[in-house]
């Protein structure tokens, strides 16, 4: 199996993703692409997508609890007249 550092298989495969979205090996091996000694990449995290959705995800969250929180007390307050 070919093993790549996270530079190279970047440049191997056009992509521009950061170290924390692949696995990585935990020690340093020799880099076929380059030929140096680092960590190099094992396989892709398959919930890498989720890091760049999840604070929109939480945002959404938060206003959609928000916004029932305000309706009850709407509601409360139409109750109590």
């Amino acid at each position: 199996m070919a093993e790549f550092c996270v530079e190279c298989w970047n440049k191997l495969y056009n992509k521009d993703l950061p170290a924390k979205d692949y696995i990585l090996s935990h020690s340093p091996e020799l880099c076929e692409h380059c030929g140096e000694y680092k960590k190099v990449v094992v396989m892709e995290r398959r919930d890498a997508w989720f890091r760049y959705v999840r604070p929109f995800v939480i945002m959404l969250q938060t206003f959609y609890l928000w916004r029932i929180k305000r309706q009850n007390k709407k509601a409360n307050k139409k109750e109590q007249k």
